[in-house]
């Protein structure tokens, strides 16, 4: 298994990690780390090659308490879109990932170096094609910890 280490949120650099389009299918949550698996993998670029890796997961040495969680429907009306969101805990939200078995599908993706925000998907989403419903879900971190990622290697692009 590879690994890419950074005390902090890690830099547009040589080395990093894109997760736009790829699914997080479980989060662990422990006393001080945070761990989002991605069986699909992710893409990594190291010495200017990119690769996309086989089985991944990312680990934050932090709390559940350094992450804010939303969740939110959408759905169009005769008057635009409608949205009803809520605030979740990271412990919830890994708790629905496990029950129904969805995925979290990342649509963007923001790095900054105290702050990390994604945006995803809920998939899938279960509603008829004709409703047009959407759910989806914006995970934040803010602070300076440790993020590990690993991965099995994969096949370059």
């Amino acid at each position: 298994m590879r690994e890419l280490r950074f005390e902090s949120l890690p830099p547009r650099g040589e080395e990093w990690v894109s997760l736009h389009d790829m699914r997080i299918r479980s989060i662990h949550v422990g006393e001080n780390e945070v761990t989002f698996e991605f069986p699909g993998g992710f893409d990594v670029v190291c010495d200017d090659r990119l690769t996309h890796t086989g089985p991944a997961e990312i680990t934050m040495c932090c709390g559940a308490d350094d992450f804010s969680c939303e969740f939110r429907k959408e759905r169009p009306s005769r008057r635009g879109l409608k949205f009803r969101g809520r605030g979740i805990d990271l412990e919830e939200l890994a708790s629905l990932l496990k029950k129904t078995g969805k995925e979290l599908e990342i649509y963007i993706e923001y790095c900054e170096s105290n702050r990390i925000c994604w945006r995803c998907d809920v998939n899938p989403c279960r509603s008829p094609l004709r409703m047009r419903r959407w759910e989806r879900v914006e995970i934040e971190a803010c602070g300076t910890f440790p993020v590990t990622y690993r991965w099995q290697e994969g096949k370059n692009i």
